[in-house]
């Protein structure tokens, strides 16, 4: 297939969350087959019910009544339970402690664990969103970070499979309003130029006649009474209207096919971020955490800790709030 084009910093940006901080093993729940028939107590507590999402202690007993099964994942390893039974918590660690987990997909389960962690509150989500920035910024030349008057989410950079677009940018409202540009990367003139009173322009991109895969920047100036003008960073994207190739080619993946149907999921968003499209991942966890289903818990955490990643710490607190 036609190779999607990434941007140089694409990968170094996920390797940047795998360098974050290491903390201490949680077992994080998966999926439960019901909201009622799996429980977790600790010694001498009430049974309180399991649901995706969920971070349990580290002592402490699981229920299972009969017919119901869940799935938990410790130290990247994936742990299918199937009642009725009472697991303890020592049993389900001492399950993973000879187990071994390598290459491609415990990188997948280590992004999974970590990106539940921190994002109960708001306080963790700084705290989050400040440590992966401080490695990102230190892994990656020319890394830039919020130092920009104008800022923006960096989910609208790289890869765009959508001709659909609402570009976005966060800063102190101007009342001369802004002025919006799209450049291809290697021209003097802008392909597109509009100036708007609102924080937000959406455009459909398919007619603007890019070029496929074609490097583009785009930027936005506040217009000041003075006649200067305060600026964004500039953000660089292509428009991947094929994207949905590197898509079916992941499903095709072993990696992927090994996995029960509810961690397909989760793999096909890790994937999409590693490779570029994050666009894709944003819309995707935006329908996936506005369902309805078990596992809805699951994707709003995931959600707000990939916010968090893409420099939308406003955003990404709003989900916690």
């Amino acid at each position: 297939m036609k190779k999607l084009i990434i941007l140089a910093f694409a990968f170094c940006l996920v390797g940047s969350y795998h360098r974050l901080s290491a903390q201490e093993a949680t077992v994080t729940v998966l999926y439960t087959s019901s909201v009622r028939g799996v429980t977790f107590s600790e010694e001498g507590g009430n049974e309180k019910r399991v649901f995706a999402g969920l971070t349990l202690p580290q002592e402490g007993q699981l229920r299972l009544t009969r017919g119901n099964t869940a799935r938990l994942l410790y130290r990247n390893q994936t742990i299918t339970l199937e009642g009725p039974a009472l697991y303890t918590m020592t049993e389900l660690r001492q399950r993973t402690k000879e187990a071994t987990s390598e290459g491609f997909l415990s990188r997948f389960w280590s992004f999974v664990s970590n990106s539940i962690k921190d994002t109960d509150n708001a306080e963790q989500v700084e705290r989050y969103h400040r440590r992966y920035l401080t490695n990102a910024r230190a892994g990656i030349s020319g890394f830039v970070g919020r130092e920009s008057a104008i800022s923006a989410p960096r989910y609208l950079t790289q890869a765009m499979d959508s001709p659909h677009l609402t570009f976005k940018w966060d800063s102190v409202a101007h009342p001369h309003g802004y002025h919006f540009t799209i450049t291809k990367e290697t021209a003097a003139e802008p392909v597109f130029s509009a100036v708007t009173k609102a924080s937000e322009l959406s455009l459909d991109l398919s007619e603007l006649l890019l070029e496929p895969s074609a490097i583009y920047v785009w930027k936005v100036s506040a217009r000041q009474a003075d006649r200067s003008a305060l600026e964004s960073s500039m953000y660089y994207f292509s428009y991947e209207p094929d994207a949905e190739e590197y898509v079916a080619e992941i499903k095709e993946d072993d990696d992927f096919k090994q996995l029960s149907s509810q961690e397909r999921q989760l793999y096909l968003l890790y994937r999409l971020e590693e490779g570029g499209l994050l666009h894709r991942a944003y819309r995707q966890y935006q329908e996936l955490s506005a369902d309805s289903s078990r596992e809805a818990y699951l994707y709003r955490k995931l959600f707000v800790s990939f916010l968090a990643r893409m420099d939308a710490l406003e955003e990404a607190k709003s989900l916690v709030q």
